[in-house]
């Protein structure tokens, strides 16, 4: 199994640190040179929507924000593309921790560690608690720190794609329109598949980043702000009826198979 790692070409410290980290676990790393969106001069050729950013997200997407969300497609792809079944993507701001290695051998050796319908996978941020709900199928496992999620956390530090996932990703997802980690956060919030680690393998080393540059609620002028907050009420609405349809529906689910 693959461990790919978005890193700008430039980005050679950010290449350093995480190299000496996977060599410290013995662990092989697919380097994948992320899209730098401020060298693209029309985003569009990345599949960028400014229609429908605004539209989805309230405000437009910066050039980094753009690059970002296309950097997860290509890696996506060239997971598509590969024989392997599940894949694990992280950034390269990412610091992995020493369970890490015990996650990735579990899930690359155990048959059926991971449940059938999972699509992706958190490894670098919980839900609250509230959020998450028991495996049942991974009780007799080692998995045991897997959960499922109502709503999936939003961060694309460290990730594990099925392939079925991925593939319904570049189906679905081929028009950028949002930050990549707002759109998975939307999409497994509002459908199953959704899964994370109960305690997080991987972490970020908090380095500085200008991907979002230019883009806080309070750098947006006064009437882009108030679409902004418009646009996000609107999807926070969606996503809290949705995590409490599927709450109710596994709640009733449960009831009445205790009852049988």
């Amino acid at each position: 199994m693959k461990i790919y790692v978005i890193n700008l070409e430039r980005s050679l410290d950010r290449k350093k640190s995480i190299s000496g980290m996977a060599k410290t676990l013995k662990l092989d790393l697919t380097f994948v040179n992320a899209v730098d969106g401020r060298d693209v001069r029309d985003l569009a050729e990345l599949g960028y929507s400014q229609r429908m950013n605004r539209r989805h997200y309230g405000r437009l997407m910066s050039a980094g924000e753009v690059g970002c969300y296309a950097s997860h497609v290509k890696v996506a792809e060239k997971f598509v593309h590969s024989e392997e079944d599940i894949c694990v993507v992280l950034e390269d701001d990412a610091y992995i921790a020493d369970e890490f290695l015990d996650f990735f051998i579990k899930i690359s050796a155990v048959p059926n560690s991971i449940p059938n319908d999972a699509l992706l996978i958190n490894i670098g941020k919980s839900s609250a608690r509230e959020n998450m709900f028991e495996v049942s199928e991974n009780k007799a496992n080692t998995l045991k720190n897997l959960c499922g999620t109502y709503q999936f956390p939003a961060t694309t530090r460290g990730l594990v794609w099925t392939r079925k996932g991925a593939i319904k990703f570049l189906d679905e997802g081929h028009i950028i329109s949002m930050p990549v980690d707002q759109y998975f956060k939307d999409w497994l919030t509002r459908t199953q598949g959704g899964y994370c680690l109960e305690s997080p393998v991987v972490f970020s080393i908090n380095a500085p980043t200008v991907i979002g540059s230019g883009t806080g609620r309070r750098e947006l002028s006064f009437s882009e702000g108030i679409r902004y907050d418009i646009v996000r009420g609107k999807r926070d609405y969606l996503n809290n009826f949705a995590k409490l349809k599927r709450k109710f529906m596994a709640r009733t689910k449960t009831i009445l198979g205790d009852k049988n």
